[in-house]
């Protein structure tokens, strides 16, 4: 579980570095990778209980609040309830967010070839 400043400091720093996808946290990366790889290998294992959909169930009922359509009348929280582990930086997220794209790489080869 990543701290929401994590994810929204990705999503800035994309805003102003374009790139096709920037993976938060290793286990974004290897199923980036698992797509890539084998699409129905990873939605397979993805449909296991102990993988997939279960990692992403709580015991909390669900209160019935929605505010994808319309706003709440409760006041918004940034930090969730998770009693597990919560990670604040990830540094393999800086490190292939930095790194340059391979088409950015051939794109600057060929420029200075023909510049």
């Amino acid at each position: 579980m990543y701290a929401p400043e994590t994810v929204a400091d990705t999503i800035v720093f994309a805003s102003t570095h374009p790139r096709r996808e920037i993976p938060v946290g290793g286990a974004a990366a290897g199923f980036f990778l698992g797509q890539r790889l084998s699409p129905a290998l990873t939605d397979a294992l993805l449909s296991l209980r102990r993988i997939g959909s279960r990692s992403f169930r709580n015991a909390l009922p669900d209160n019935g609040t929605d505010n994808v359509d319309s706003t709440v009348d409760e006041p918004g929280q940034v930090h969730g309830s998770h009693a597990g582990k919560v990670v604040r930086r990830s540094a393999f997220t800086k490190l292939i967010g930095t790194l340059p794209r391979p088409g950015d790489l051939l794109t600057a080869a060929v420029s200075r070839r023909h510049g």
